[in-house]
């Protein structure tokens, strides 16, 4: 009945106008009198009002009044390089740092309860006089200059009720706001809602805005700061101390003087800090030296559930990734210089450490806040793979070793070739448009004879070929390929390419990469490892034996054949790829430290690449192989020179006298 009476009330005053309201608050904030008895009507109206809406929350039921705050600790989550220096951090939407019960600093107590609730510490849960006070003061100004809420009513309205401004939720509000005035202390309540207030720009909680605003934590906050602080609260976004500096400096001197009139602080003490004007800190630059690299760290830890979201994003984590800044700054510029912008194309690179299996360095793009697309990953990184061509052909010569045949052995390589296994084939040409009679293995690989491999391709299988790139590391490929796997039709990434060469330079083994050595915790504390496992400790992908004599005919390659641009001064091993229509070029390669993958193409599609940066017809032999060459150089600069180890020879008894010649399959 009571609670009926009492919004009757409220909706007539309502109507009555601007007049009637201010009679009433007159009224109010004359009468000590009316407001106890305000305050005994208003608490029947809460215990008599089976019709209103219970609260959501038992919060009797609440141990810690904290976990109603219901927010972790929330902190940007750190990347470092391999020597340890910040590349970039992983923000959270919205910054939360808690302060623990008892530690709400002086300042931010004497300037909140001046400013928002001066009987905080003796009443229930609310002050009916400071309620009509709070209005009367409102009305005057035409500015939110007072609230009328207690803290405790505040707290109710953000952790439990909403701020709809009907009068059942009012008076659910008040309900709240006694019961956790009857459960818990002071001091709990007063935290709860210093760790919970929003303070603009993301950020919730006075430690929080402390560190954000001015640098430091809350509890090192002078008077005049904390002022500010509390002068944000009514409107985060009007005084926004960065984008409203007057509008906030006007609310820190209000606070300050309420400070004053509530006799919490001496006059000296407020005069002084009136003379001081707060130095507001710009927002923490983003640090993203290397954003091609940072997206992979984040695609890397988030895909498969590595790291929880939250985590990544609010945990405070400090990620440490293999990435070499040197070579990193290297294989960019290389990049550039051999692209120019205005060229057209792009390029992208992987550049894997063999031993440890970390990404060292990686370009995917020439910028990434502009396409958000990273190349270097194909598929993985948001845009789509790309065909490999003749970069693909060493899995092909592993699958014929597999098979029992030799480098040595001969093929014919004639100037077309029509594939035998597949329904309405289409005749394979080589690059040189002629034909080169019948050649090894070898001289097929160092040519780059597209009609001997396609051809081979069909001799050892199809499957045997994609069976071998998936092993060492091309996961990307589909079932049921053809034979134009052998020339590298199906699209690939850098990556992948890099990392399946590794599996070449670790003798066979595969080298499972990634750019990330460990996460840890804010105390130190490792949360997970993901360093790859050792050589020692690897799985064998392909026999020892067929990786070595793989990497003989590479490093013939690199010597003699198609990727004599990248000559390092040193044992190297390569392939060149160039798709149909010059649309894709590629230089992969490793020596026994290094692998690395480069990819030249248009963004777009498969956009031919002619008169590109002086180049009639880009392949893989030109632009490809000369940022190959600068990279690896630049690596191996100070390292040991380390030959590959060559395959243990075959006794006589089963070393053929000479070389066998690989038939074509003939057609049904």
């Amino acid at each position: 009945m009571i609670a009926h009476v009492a919004r009757e009330l409220w909706r007539s005053f309502a109507r009555l106008g601007t007049f009637a309201l201010t009679a009433l608050v007159a009224i109010v904030a004359l009468s000590s009198l009316l407001a106890a008895s305000l305050l005994v009507v208003t608490h029947q109206a809460i215990e008599s009002r089976p019709e209103l809406p219970q609260p959501d929350v038992d919060v009797a039921a609440i141990d810690d009044l904290s976990a109603a705050v219901a927010r972790a600790d929330s902190r940007s989550s750190v990347v470092l390089d391999a020597d340890g220096a910040v590349i970039g951090r992983f923000n959270p939407e919205e910054f939360h740092r808690p302060l623990a019960v008892g530690e709400v600093p002086a300042v931010i107590e004497d300037a909140l309860l001046a400013s928002e609730d001066t009987t905080f510490r003796d009443h229930n849960g609310f002050d009916a006089v400071a309620i009509a006070r709070a209005f009367a003061t409102n009305l005057v100004s035409g500015d939110i200059e007072q609230g009328g809420s207690t803290l405790t009513q505040q707290l109710a309205k953000n952790l439990f009720t909403g701020a709809d401004d009907s009068l059942d939720r009012k008076l659910e509000e008040l309900q709240v706001a006694v019961d956790l005035e009857a459960h818990f202390t002071k001091d709990e309540i007063l935290a709860a809602y210093a760790n919970e207030v929003f303070l603009g720009n993301g950020l919730f909680g006075f430690e929080a805005a402390a560190r954000s605003y001015f640098g430091k934590p809350a509890a090192d906050l002078t008077l005049s700061e904390a002022a500010l602080l509390v002068g944000v609260l009514p409107a985060p976004t009007a005084r926004d101390p960065r984008a409203n500096p007057q509008a906030a400096e006007a609310a820190r001197t209000v606070v300050l003087e309420r400070v004053r009139a509530t006799g919490r602080a001496e006059d000296d003490d407020i005069a002084a800090a009136l003379d001081e004007a707060p130095t507001v800190l710009a927002p923490q630059p983003a640090v993203e030296n290397w954003p091609y690299y940072l997206d992979y760290v984040r695609r890397y830890l988030l895909d498969e559930d590595r790291i929880d979201p939250d985590l990544l994003y609010g945990g405070g984590l400090t990620i440490e990734t293999g990435l070499v800044p040197e070579q990193q700054f290297t294989a960019l510029v290389a990049v550039q210089q051999h692209i120019p912008e205005d060229a057209g194309p792009e390029g992208a690179a992987a550049v894997i450490d063999v031993q440890t299996g970390l990404v060292t360095a990686l370009v995917g793009g020439r910028s990434f806040d502009d396409e958000q697309v990273n190349l270097a990953l194909g598929r993985f990184g948001g845009g789509s793979g790309r065909q490999a061509g003749s970069s693909f052909k060493p899995f092909v010569l592993a699958a014929a070793i597999e098979a029992g045949h030799r480098p040595t052995d001969r093929i014919a390589a004639p100037a077309e070739y029509l594939p035998t296994t597949v329904d309405d084939p289409k005749p394979v040409r080589n690059f040189s448009e002629r034909g080169h009679g019948v050649v090894t293995l070898v001289e097929a690989t160092t040519r780059s004879i597209n009609t001997a491999y396609v051809s081979l391709t069909e001799v050892v299988g199809a499957a045997a070929v994609r069976d071998v790139a998936t092993r060492v590391g091309v996961e990307s490929l589909p079932d049921g390929v053809g034979p134009s796997i052998g020339i590298g039709a199906y699209e690939t990434s850098p990556l992948e390419m890099a990392t399946a060469y590794a599996a070449f330079a670790d003798d066979g083994r595969r080298v499972d990469v990634g750019p990330v050595r460990r996460v840890l915790a804010p105390d130190g504390g490792v949360i997970a490892d993901f360093t790859p496992v050792p050589p020692a400790e690897r799985p064998q992908a392909i026999d020892t034996e067929v990786a070595r004599q793989v990497n003989g005919v590479l490093v013939e390659n690199v010597n003699r054949g198609t990727a004599t641009r990248a000559q390092i001064g040193r044992p190297a091993a390569a392939k060149t790829g160039t798709s149909d229509e010059y649309a894709n070029a590629w230089l992969v390669g490793h020596t026994p430290q290094y692998a690395m993958a480069v990819w030249v193409g248009d963004p777009a599609g498969n956009i031919p690449l002619r008169d590109v940066a002086g180049y009639a017809r880009v392949t893989g032999g030109s632009i490809p192989a000369l940022i190959w060459h600068d990279v690896m150089a630049a690596i191996h600069a100070t390292l040991p020179i380390e030959p590959f180890e060559a395959p243990l020879p075959r006794g006589p008894d089963s070393e053929p006298s000479s070389p066998t010649e690989i038939r074509a399959i003939s057609p049904d």
